[in-house]
């Protein structure tokens, strides 16, 4: 088990990035094509549609902390809005944001459907969660229902609609995956 100390410590001495989960550190690879275009197309599509709102979004070079559950993320892009919260072990890192947006990788995909979701779930703040595939047009949103309680709704198909509920936005599916052409990559051989 490595301590938040030693992972910081890990993280200062490396080019790369790497994500920690209760004493547990995952080096992260370099995104594909296809991941850097549907994250930029996300960031682009939910921040036009915030400039009259105090809310900012961020990149995945920003540190995401989760008090409760001992760990440190560096999402795809995340929304935080009024004043950013820093973590108090480290104050580079966020504590407060109200949506978090993954772009699955097959590398990841577990892990980002499964131990990820549950130590989001922990941010007090965080009121959506939004997984976003990337060889097809297809978008899981998680969210707090009005019981209070997590829900979660697919949206598919190029001409559908993704409502972020908490940022009382929409965000077309074509914008998400413009340019996108769906080829699944093989492995090289």
């Amino acid at each position: 088990m490595v301590s938040e100390a030693d992972y910081f410590a890990y993280l200062e001495s490396i080019e790369g990035k790497a994500e920690y989960q209760n004493g547990v550190i995952y080096d992260m690879a370099g995104g594909s094509p296809w991941h850097g275009l549907i994250t930029m197309n996300c960031g682009t599509a939910i921040g036009s549609q915030l400039k009259d709102k105090n809310c900012g979004v961020y990149s995945p070079d920003v540190l995401l902390g989760v008090e409760l559950a001992h760990s440190y993320f560096f999402p795809d892009l995340f929304v935080a809005c009024g004043k950013l919260e820093l973590d108090k072990v480290n104050r580079n890192a966020v504590k407060n944001p109200q949506v978090i947006v993954e772009v699955l990788s097959p590398s990841t995909m577990d892990r980002d459907r499964t131990s990820k979701l549950l130590r989001y779930m922990q941010i007090p703040s965080l009121q959506e969660y939004i997984l976003v595939e990337q060889h097809k047009p297809l978008v899981d949103v998680c969210f707090i229902n009005d019981r209070g309680v997590w829900d979660s709704e697919t949206v598919r198909g190029l001409d559908a609609m993704v409502k972020i509920r908490s940022l009382g936005i929409e965000v077309a599916m074509a914008d998400i995956y413009r340019l996108e052409d769906f080829e699944v990559p093989t492995e090289p051989s």
